[in-house]
């Protein structure tokens, strides 16, 4: 998975490109976040998100990943919700529930 990583990093890097089309498949996306999930690593989880953000390939899986990140880790989601807010995400009710647990 490291090397995923590090693969991802480049390709993110190669973005920055103003003549390349290339974006990530949802599958891989979905398997990096997981594996920043699993292994508690938030501050690159948190990173990971904001540039899949400004790529403009977060989807609700991926900020739901990240609400629960930002829940298990007791620290505020504000920039999660902002994201989500710039995006017009549509809240399900898994979702709606994450976001209530933030205010309670």
């Amino acid at each position: 998975m490291d090397k995923a990583i590090d693969a991802m990093k480049k390709g993110f890097a190669v973005l920055k490109l103003e003549r390349c089309h290339w974006r990530p498949s949802h599958g891989i996306l979905m398997a990096i976040a997981e594996h920043f999930e699993k292994h508690g690593n938030f501050e690159d989880g948190n990173h990971y998100i904001e540039v899949v953000h400004r790529l403009g390939v977060a989807t609700l899986p991926l900020y739901k990943l990240f609400l629960r990140m930002h829940l298990n880790a007791q620290r505020p989601a504000l920039g999660i919700l902002k994201m989500m807010e710039k995006d017009k995400v549509k809240l399900d009710d898994e979702t709606s529930a994450l976001v209530q647990a933030f205010n309670s």
